[in-house]
């Protein structure tokens, strides 16, 4: 199903923030929640994901923005685990003012919350989740590193769900941990990228599939 025609992205720039931060917004005329998708400067492969994950919740009639939350200095201090600890900290500051940029919209005021994110942003997203507590309804991560903000696991409640590389098998295992952690409802899904997939394993093309219905379980009561 396409997105009632009526709609439109617009290109926004968060200024609430210390670091403006440039996003993708689109609400649907009807909306019955809202999802900020965050990414770093990943593979272009990445974002078109990032992209058919807004484009399901939209069709769901739930409102997104998509924002890029790190420079690529900033993604590279983040991977490496070169003091880290600051950069995460105010790259989930961002994550929180733009959810609240978000939620001040007119059109969204009140809307359940969800959050999605990939890749060393999702780091950030986790922090951010145990700030917001109850005011996060759902989260994703996709292919994250939940390692890097392992002190704040414990603090959150919020149901998420992790999404990691079959063929990254440390990977999984660190969301494996990570899952153990959280004290709230959670789900790993293993996604394959390559053509044979076993049990248990989920074909790429589904991934943004379950994602979607994540957030529209989490997002609809």
């Amino acid at each position: 199903m396409n997105a009632p025609a009526s709609s439109a992205h617009r290109e926004i720039v968060v200024t609430s923030a210390m670091t403006p931060v440039s996003g993708r917004l689109m609400i649907p005329p009807v909306s019955r929640g809202i999802v900020l998708l965050v990414y770093g400067p990943d593979a272009p492969g990445n974002r078109t994901h990032v992209r058919e994950v807004a484009r399901l919740l939209n069709d769901s009639s739930i409102a997104t923005l998509t924002i890029g939350v790190l420079s690529p200095d900033e993604d590279g201090v983040v991977q490496d685990q070169s003091n880290f600890r600051r950069e995460l900290w105010c790259v989930s500051d961002r994550i929180v003012n733009a959810i609240d940029w978000f939620c001040d919209q007119p059109a969204v005021d009140g809307l359940p919350v969800g959050c999605y994110a990939t890749h060393a942003a999702s780091a950030s997203a986790l922090i951010a989740a145990a700030r917001l507590g109850r005011h996060l309804r759902a989260l994703v991560l996709h292919q994250g590193r939940p390692d890097l903000s392992e002190p704040s696991l414990r603090g959150i409640t919020t149901p998420s769900m992790f999404v990691c590389a079959a063929r990254d098998e440390r990977f999984v295992e660190m969301n494996r941990k990570a899952i153990s952690m959280i004290n709230g409802p959670t789900e790993l899904l293993i996604s394959a990228h390559h053509p044979m997939y076993g049990n248990g394993v989920a074909r790429p093309d589904t991934v943004a599939r379950s994602t979607a219905r994540f957030f529209e379980r989490y997002l609809s009561h």
